[in-house]
């Protein structure tokens, strides 16, 4: 057996994913990105703040937390490292993710202008904060931890949000982060709220709940590219973050969302480690991108839309009154995915990681391909 036979369950949905292993592939990740922030960018963190470096090293130290590090914060931490960010908000994101869920230490900052949330309350663009297990001051607004949970003194609501024990907070132009790919829109609308709440719940009747619910912490609503385009976008610097525009119908929604998530499963096992050896150095043609591509971005495309594919076998058997969306859509989807499979079928240069994403799915697609759809949906 493979030494990562375990990294099968981030092909396709999985009925049984282990949070052990979530806990080793992003904590141990998190936990080292982390380090790595103190150690290059120390002097100027410790310059500009208190309290921080010693609380950031100290949970670094302690056993490693898939729900801790699964955050944007920590790709934050990732381009601060590259002299892409600047490296005290990356701490202080940090800091304030760690107070959040209630590890001890006390701490204040000096930051650049920097937009903040926390609890899924935008704390908007700040300069001073401190922060003490119970208690976070942002410019002068208090924000307190009472009764299992984090309240402002000012009451300003929350964030609209959608999903099911863990929320998926709705961002909007004024708390999204940076996505160069897509414009937010300037306020989440009611509408917006319902169309991707009645999706997650048509997500959840067809047993995709807890693969979206392990990876996806908040949806960037996107304006369309055009009246008739979806947009959407995901980025390993932001994990847990999709974008997806609206107006858009239940199924397009649904379809992006799968889609967006795989993306989110890819960049989340990336952390352990390279799907290919780098030995291919051809470039093949990306129907998605509608460009050539290195085979890792083949493979990042594959995952994704066979994904897709999966997805539609499930409405069809459900029978999900979709208005002839999957028999519309399932051709084209399908070419797409074989054009895609060409290059990775056989390919050498995928390592053990590499098979074991993409050879579950491949085996999947080529079942349903050939008229015995599964009847399971673990892989």
């Amino acid at each position: 057996m493979s030494e990562v036979e375990w990294a099968r369950q981030f092909s396709l949905p999985a009925a049984d994913m282990d949070p052990a292993i979530l806990d080793v592939v992003a904590g141990t990740y998190g936990a080292a990105v982390a380090a790595a922030l103190l150690e290059h960018c120390h002097a100027e963190i410790a310059a500009a703040t208190s309290g921080v470096v010693e609380m950031i090293d100290a949970w670094s130290r302690q056993p490693p937390s898939f729900r801790t590090s699964w955050h944007e914060a920590f790709g934050q931490a990732e381009l601060a490292i590259a002299g892409e960010s600047d490296p005290v908000a990356a701490a202080v994101a940090i800091a304030l993710r760690l107070t959040e869920l209630g590890y001890d230490g006390h701490w204040h900052a000096r930051i650049p202008h920097t937009h903040l949330r926390v609890a899924g309350m935008p704390l908007g663009i700040v300069e001073r904060i401190e922060a003490s297990p119970t208690a976070i001051v942002a410019d002068g607004v208090q924000f307190r931890f009472q009764d299992g949970g984090w309240t402002a003194a000012d009451r300003r609501p929350r964030l609209e949000s959608v999903g099911w024990d863990s929320r998926i907070w709705l961002l909007d132009a004024a708390t999204a982060p940076q996505f160069d790919a897509v414009t937010p829109l300037a306020v989440v609308t009611p509408q917006a709220t319902e169309d991707f709440r009645h999706a997650l719940d048509l997500a959840e009747r067809l047993g995709y709940r807890p693969w979206i619910e392990t990876v996806l912490r908040a949806l960037v609503v996107a304006e369309k590219e055009d009246t008739t385009r979806m947009a959407s976008g995901s980025t390993v610097a932001l994990s847990g973050v999709v974008a997806i525009s609206h107006p858009a119908s239940l199924f397009d929604i649904l379809e992006t969302l799968v889609h967006e998530c795989a993306h989110q499963y890819f960049h989340l096992l990336s952390r352990y480690g390279a799907f290919d050896d780098g030995s291919d150095t051809a470039h093949y043609w990306s129907p998605a991108a509608r460009a050539m591509r290195p085979v890792h971005r083949i493979l990042v495309a594959y995952h994704a839309m066979a994904n897709v594919v999966v997805l539609f076998d499930a409405m069809r058997e459900a029978a999900v009154a979709d208005d002839g969306y999957v028999d519309r859509n399932i051709g084209t989807v399908l070419r797409k995915v074989r054009e895609l499979d060409a290059p990775l079928r056989g390919n050498p240069a995928l390592t053990a990681l590499g098979r074991a994403l993409y050879e579950p799915l491949a085996e999947r697609v080529q079942h349903l391909q050939t008229g015995h759809p599964s009847a399971g949906r673990s892989a």
